[in-house]
């Protein structure tokens, strides 16, 4: 990779609220079962804590629950249901508020009433985003999931020119970008089953299935296109789906490590008997750039911007080789070489 065209960016993620997104996964707040509506097949709804799936097209009038009509995919967001000013909550009720779980923290039967959840309040505790914006919500190991796969459709007023699916669990990833006035611009499936380490029969047939966890999409620059993102199989999930348009600073060269972070702790007792407690971990990945020595002062700029700010960083068609993060830089240092080139080292930890 030459610095003509360089294959390392970053990129400032683009916030996805109600307003970005067209569809995405039922919770109490969006695509709520109206007896009124007729559904499609494999139409999605949320319905007394659960979302389902229609099984038939012309689906009017049938209450949800497991038969002909309707299969349940099972109970998301604590069951809880939207929250209602003129209810009375108990300790401990759960309601979903603008895209978020809260749970009643005033003690007592029917206390709570007519306060809307904040965290600025002391009358509810907020338990984390819906399993509808998990996947935007910069929590790596709280995933978004569902049975028989996950479809968002966002539509952004800011162009977007990279998406990153990251900590994904199924069988690939469906990207398709639809412009209002050219239609259909981009149509790329990704695999998310990694056959890297298949290199004779016997691997073929008995080798374990690897997952690949990340997937990398570089889209055409359509402002205000519509983006359509599958993630397919039976039991899928995804950590974060990080979209935006990436800065170009530099050219990844041999030498860029890759690893993880472990927060989990290990211990042994008395009788040197091992004591594990797992708890999430962070990629990190040490990047060696060479960048132009004219630009050095630009790129020092535009890293510096991103200080304490989440950043996807990462190296075009590197997701095969984790050669991408999503978190902070902890340190970087830009080395002058000759004239024409000059070294960068940029550390980086992820989000947990």
């Amino acid at each position: 990779m030459s610095l003509d065209d360089p294959d390392f960016k970053m990129m400032a993620p683009l916030t996805v609220s109600e307003t970005e997104m067209v569809s995405g996964i039922p919770d109490a707040e969006n695509q709520v079962y109206d007896a009124g509506t007729t559904y499609a097949e494999d139409a999605l709804v949320w319905y007394d804590g659960n979302i389902w799936r229609s099984l038939q097209d012309a689906n009017s009038a049938n209450t949800p629950t497991e038969g002909a009509w309707w299969t349940d995919l099972g109970t998301v967001d604590e069951g809880a249901a939207e929250y209602d000013a003129g209810t009375s909550y108990d300790e401990a009720d759960y309601v979903v508020y603008g895209g978020a779980v809260w749970v009643s923290a005033i003690a007592g039967t029917g206390t709570n009433t007519g306060n809307t959840p904040s965290e600025a309040g002391t009358s509810w505790t907020r338990i984390g985003a819906t399993n509808r914006f998990k996947a935007f919500d910069s929590f790596l190991q709280d995933a978004a999931s569902l049975e028989g796969g996950i479809t968002y459709v966002l539509q952004f007023t800011d162009l977007v020119t990279d998406i990153a699916i990251l900590r994904a669990v199924g069988t690939s990833v469906t990207i398709v970008m639809t412009d209002s006035v050219e239609g259909e611009v981009f149509n790329e499936t990704f695999s998310l089953i990694d056959d890297s380490a298949i290199t004779d029969w016997w691997q073929y047939w008995f080798a374990p299935v690897v997952q690949i966890s990340s997937v990398l999409a570089e889209l055409p620059p359509y402002a205000g296109a519509e983006i359509a993102i599958t993630i397919n199989g039976e039991n899928v999930s995804v950590g974060q789906i990080v979209c935006g348009a990436g800065l170009a600073l530099g050219a990844v060269r041999v030498g860029t490590g890759v690893g993880i972070e472990s927060y989990s702790r290990k211990d042994r007792d008395e009788f040197n008997r091992s004591i594990v407690v797992a708890r999430p971990y962070s990629d990190t990945v040490d990047f060696d750039l060479y960048i132009s020595t004219v630009m050095t002062g630009y790129v020092h700029s535009q890293l510096a911007a991103r200080e304490a700010q989440k950043t996807l960083f990462f190296m075009r068609d590197g997701a095969p080789y984790a050669a991408i993060v999503y978190g902070f830089f902890q340190n970087f240092d830009i080395l002058h070489g000759t004239p024409v080139i000059s070294d960068c080292l940029l550390q980086v930890e992820g989000l947990g």
